[in-house]
């Protein structure tokens, strides 16, 4: 008893890890009364032993010894039932996984709000009932009633050990799948949010493990439940011929569907859906390591054999249940003509996907320009491609129409693109030495190629300026940056040289004006009279 309340609760853990997640100070409390109910019973069943075997009490001293029993169980279980002593431990933020080279914004919290407080539905309705029980136990024993307060009394104290089993197993269960995923032992000192949600999972493997755990836990349910009911006095002859008459099945027409076999099914379902991902992770991180494939290619191989072996674990699935793959053929013919008519989208993005994957025009990590949108391409699916935009928002385009309009491939052959800074300089300026500046910038920024070397282009002679073009080459993840920190050196040389970046000038002609009237300036009289005072001059 020992053992175990400490391996589920670890009351003592410097790192705050346990099975059960639970506060410190409720997996202190938890442990320590346990251990007081497992010494308890085992001084009950000593003496119980003693008096059955050796001696012959009274039957008013045995009816005595089992109202006392019974209230002190009781009241040992209602001291395990507090609220206070369930409270869920705060989880830390996890962080979120992104691909390779992605970095959050600055200012949002990366990760999951900080969790549970209260303990969850289902504990506190099964503490109630067990607070139910235990009320009625020394109700019971007060009344008169020994018999059926003993019995209550016995099936609630192996019910609360059926169940403190139950979660000892599915903590080991959920961190073995967890570990076994992940492929690494969580790091010392991880802490509560790393396991709390079991450990370090990779983003493929999140909906695998889901499905694993699912698994184990209606197994771990159908195996509780069958406990309980034969702690509460269920005869294991009724058990087994329920599951004797499960195991059957039922049949429906030619088909006998039976839960052994669909439980069977989905163990070869989820053990080749396993070993698909282990190939994968192989392939990742030691085949591919050792050759020369880009990123892209590793991305469309580990790709297929995942979807190959989706599908052969599907296929052997369905053949573990009971189900003849020829007769899938009426139901392929059947979905051929829904295909036809109501599904042409789904599959003509379906078979782009395929030749995406196969012919690699986009490839993950290129960046690309698919009418309004471009950014980095982050998942080819089979169905869409997944692009993260400059704007870090995501842009999910069907295949089909990378394949059927025009994309722009920055990146598809070579990361390096051309920059281009046109300038503009005023008439005065010597063209030697703007061409002379606009080299020395390129040639000064640390991450400007210099094969090809940068080249200056006398571009026009335009109606202010003098233009020129300052062309070249850099890696496109920092074209951006690059060519903003070229402009600020090129303004700063400019000044220090003399070199006049002029502003629009035009220069306005007015002919035809002697016939027009001035303001402020009177006509002279016909004749030659007395023009009168003068007007006042003109502003």
């Amino acid at each position: 008893a020992a053992g175990l309340a400490r391996a589920a609760l670890a009351p003592y853990s410097p790192d705050g890890w346990r099975i059960a997640p639970l506060t410190r100070e409720g997996a202190r409390g938890l442990y320590h009364r346990t251990l007081a109910l497992a010494f308890l019973m085992g001084g009950l069943f000593f003496v119980e032993y003693l008096g059955a075997r050796h001696l012959e009490p009274p039957r008013e001293l045995v009816l005595f010894y089992r109202v006392l029993a019974d209230c002190a169980l009781a009241g040992f279980i209602l001291l395990l039932l507090p609220e206070r002593l369930w409270r869920r431990r705060e989880t830390a933020p996890q962080a979120p996984v992104h691909a390779p080279g992605y970095a959050p914004p600055g200012g949002h919290p990366a990760g999951r709000p900080s969790g549970r407080h209260g303990p969850p539905r289902l504990g506190k309705t099964l503490r109630i009932a067990a607070a139910f029980v235990a009320a009625s136990i020394l109700l019971l024993s007060l009344a008169g009633f020994d018999a059926l307060a003993s019995y209550l009394a016995t099936s609630l104290v192996q019910s609360v050990v059926v169940l403190g089993l139950a979660v000892l197993v599915h903590g080991v269960a959920r961190d073995t799948i967890t570990l076994a995923l992940a492929g690494t032992l969580a790091p010392a000192g991880s802490g509560a949010g790393s396991r709390e949600d079991g450990g370090p999972v990779r983003d493929g493997d999140t909906m695998l493990r889901f499905w694993l755990v699912a698994a184990a836990n209606m197994v771990l349910a159908l195996v509780v439940a069958a406990a309980l009911l034969m702690s509460w006095g269920l005869a294991w002859t009724d058990l087994r011929g329920w599951l004797a008459d499960a195991a059957e099945g039922v049949r429906i027409g030619s088909f006998r569907f039976s839960v052994t076999d669909l439980l069977f099914a989905a163990l070869v379902f989820a053990a080749l859906l396993v070993a698909t991902r282990w190939l994968q992770r192989i392939l990742e991180t030691r085949v591919f390591p050792q050759t020369r494939l880009d990123a892209g290619m590793r991305n469309s191989l580990k790709t297929t054999v995942g979807y190959a072996g989706l599908l052969v674990a599907v296929a052997a699935g369905i053949s573990t249940a009971g189900i003849d793959l020829s007769n899938l053929a009426i139901i392929a013919g059947a979905l051929s003509v829904g295909i036809g008519f109501g599904l042409q989208n789904i599959v003509n993005n379906f078979v782009s996907g395929l030749i995406l994957l196969v012919e690699r025009p986009v490839k993950v990590g290129d960046w690309i320009v698919v009418g309004e949108h471009q950014g980095y391409v982050q998942r080819i699916n089979v169905r869409a491609t997944e692009i993260l935009t400059f704007h870090r928002s995501s842009v999910i385009i069907p295949n089909s129409e990378l394949l059927s309009s025009a994309v722009t491939n920055w990146t598809h052959k070579d990361p390096v693109v051309r920059i281009e800074i046109p300038v503009g300089v005023s008439y005065a300026s010597d063209v030697e030495l703007v061409r002379d500046t606009l080299l020395d910038v390129a040639a000064s920024h640390p991450e400007v190629r210099r094969d090809p070397e940068p080249f200056v282009l006398f571009t026009s002679f335009g109606d202010s300026s003098l233009d020129f073009d300052l062309r070249c080459f850099a890696h496109a993840d920092r074209a951006f940056g690059i060519a903003t920190e070229m402009r600020f050196e090129i303004v700063r040389r400019f000044r220090e040289r003399g070199i006049e970046i002029p502003f629009p000038q035009r220069d306005l002609h007015l002919h035809g004006l002697d016939g027009l009237p001035v303001a402020g300036r009177a006509e002279p009289p016909e004749g030659g009279g007395d023009r009168g005072p003068e007007p006042p001059p003109a502003r």
